[in-house]
């Protein structure tokens, strides 16, 4: 869910997620998955602070960027 408390399961309808990047409001690169190859996937935010955050999932030559707000 967006607004989350920490938990986002992520559905890729675009093929197989290579990587997703999570960065902070100040741009900054906080967390790193690699090496997925599924077309679902799951990260936590429950140890960051409350805030905005930006995904980046990385699906074949295709990047999708998605705002989430962590309450």
């Amino acid at each position: 869910p967006n607004p989350t408390a920490g938990n986002l399961l992520i559905n890729s309808s675009n093929g197989l997620i290579q990587s997703i990047r999570v960065f902070d409001s100040k741009a900054a690169i906080i967390k790193t998955v690699t090496n997925v190859d599924n077309s679902k996937s799951s990260i936590d935010l429950s140890d960051y602070p409350q805030g905005l955050y930006l995904l980046e999932i990385k699906t074949g030559d295709k990047i999708a960027r998605v705002k989430v707000i962590k309450e």
